[in-house]
């Protein structure tokens, strides 16, 4: 094992990203493992920066260069299905107050920013699948379908969605602990998203966001860079589904959904069969709502969609705050760590280190049960899911009807 303090993260993703920037910083050694072939394919949709995020982001010197790439948001704009409007203040506000705007940027442009900007680029490794993680008593190693093994002091699961770091926490867990409480594997599923994104069309105003509200569905669109729409329909689904089970929204679902949404007004003079047919590339996923209560185990970690969006979706696209959570995240974490070398050097005892985890994980996980609730009822807002939510909720929030 080497003396040097080494840190294992687990996927190159906005939340792994972010985090090794910090350690960067720290003088922590880093070795970050990504399953795919490249850090920034071309693939995803849009993710938002908002003020939590863009702060973050300008600590570590990375905004200035990121913002280039993004378009803010200059009006939003809520649009009724009997063809009332209104528009509401947030952008500006947030900008005039926080110092900085709410923004869209494509995914991969936001990871390829973070992955050309850091450093130690020798310590990036692609092509990497974990398949199992062991805990020792001065370390951990995490073994690849390859064969490789690397072996550090703490292991940071930042794989996303499908995080194989998350399955393993929650195999240690239930080896030492049998019946520990783990995913929720009971959850109802009622809502779905559809997202993609669209070429311009020229009636769109530059820097203009809109939420269409329809019953049972509401569509979210907005300029993007080079004047490409970026558009999200969340919809709730007739029938609930059950978590882990199919049948899941297929790409088939997605396509008849995006159809029967074709005569909705999305802006003045703009219907969404016109955003839908100018479509470059677009996906879907079940939206689902559970909080996971534990993100970690020993010495390893887990942080940004990893524990709160797959299996759990914390951030409907309604409340865009799923990358800024991972960044807040890597942030919390990286001081957590930071704090601890200066106060025992570079030897931190085995007790603090598995003292680690639990005390980072305690700060994040009140926030997100706050993110969680909000979620929850935004989408709720948006679908106009009953009278409550639709007809009083709703026009009370944006001063509509």
């Amino acid at each position: 094992m080497e003396s040097r303090f080494t840190v294992i993260v687990v996927g190159g993703s906005i939340a792994g990203l972010s985090l090794a920037h910090w350690l960067h910083r720290a003088n922590v050694k880093c070795i970050i493992l990504e399953k795919r072939c490249k850090i920034a394919p071309e693939e995803g949709v849009a993710v938002t920066i908002t003020p939590n995020g863009a702060r973050i982001l300008a600590q570590l010197g990375l905004f200035s260069s990121i913002e280039r790439l993004t378009e803010p948001v200059r009006v939003s704009q809520a649009l009724f299905p009997d063809g009332f409007e209104c528009c509401y203040a947030v952008p500006r506000i947030c900008q005039e107050r926080l110092g900085y705007p709410i923004a869209f940027l494509k995914r991969q442009k936001l990871l390829d920013s973070l992955y050309t900007m850091f450093p130690d680029k020798h310590n990036i490794h692609t092509r990497k699948k974990v398949v199992l993680v062991e805990q020792e008593d001065d370390g951990v190693r995490v073994h690849m379908r390859d064969g490789a093994i690397y072996a550090g002091h703490l292991v940071v699961g930042a794989d996303g969605v499908h995080s194989a770091i998350r399955d393993q926490i929650l195999r240690m867990a239930e080896t030492f602990h049998p019946g520990v409480k783990s995913v929720p594997r009971n959850t109802t599923i009622n809502y779905a998203c559809v997202f993609g994104i669209s070429s311009p069309i020229s009636k769109w105003p530059t820097g203009h966001q809109v939420v269409a509200f329809g019953q049972g569905k509401a569509i979210m669109t907005v300029s993007g860079p080079d004047r490409r729409l970026f558009w999200f329909i969340v919809l709730k689904l007739k029938t609930p589904r059950q978590h882990g089970k199919r049948p899941q929204f297929s790409r088939q679902d997605a396509e008849a959904e995006c159809e029967k949404a074709a005569e909705v007004w999305v802006t003045k003079g703009v219907q969404f069969e016109e955003v839908w047919r100018n479509r470059e590339i677009f996906s879907a996923t079940l939206l689902e709502e559970a909080l996971l209560p534990r993100w970690h185990w020993g010495r390893v970690v887990c942080i940004g969609d990893s524990v709160h969006k797959a299996s759990l979706n914390l951030m409907t696209p309604n409340v865009g705050q799923g990358a800024n959570c991972a960044i807040e995240d890597a942030a919390c974490l990286a001081s957590e760590l930071h704090s601890a070398l200066i106060r025992q050097g570079t030897k931190i005892s085995d007790v603090q280190i598995h003292q680690l985890p639990a005390e980072f994980s305690a700060i994040p996980q009140r926030r997100m049960k706050f993110m969680y609730t909000l979620s929850k009822v935004v989408v709720r807002l948006h679908t106009r899911q009953n009278f409550i939510y639709g007809a009083m909720l709703l026009g009370l929030v944006t001063g509509g009807r």
